[in-house]
């Protein structure tokens, strides 16, 4: 009770070492999502991406463009578990 969810986000985020986000449509319209891929660039952590479609909007695809990503779908489909 009264735990707020995003401050438990941000000290799990001081205490990794890396951040794994899972790239898709709806990660890159999530202001939560951009919040926490912003503070881990900030925090310098290592930032594993996996895309889950090609290509990346709103900003996204500038902050993980330099990074190492692991692609998870195939040509132009998107990836369904």
């Amino acid at each position: 009770p009264g735990v707020n969810l995003y401050s438990e986000i941000v000290n799990g985020m001081k205490n990794s070492h890396i951040f794994i986000c899972f790239i898709s449509n709806d990660y890159c319209i999530s202001k939560i999502c951009m919040k926490e891929l912003s503070l881990a660039h900030e925090l310098g952590k290592i930032i594993l991406p996996v895309m889950l479609v090609r290509s990346a909007t709103n900003g996204v695809e500038l902050l993980v463009s330099d990074l190492l990503r692991f692609n998870a779908y195939r040509d132009n489909e998107k990836f369904d578990p």
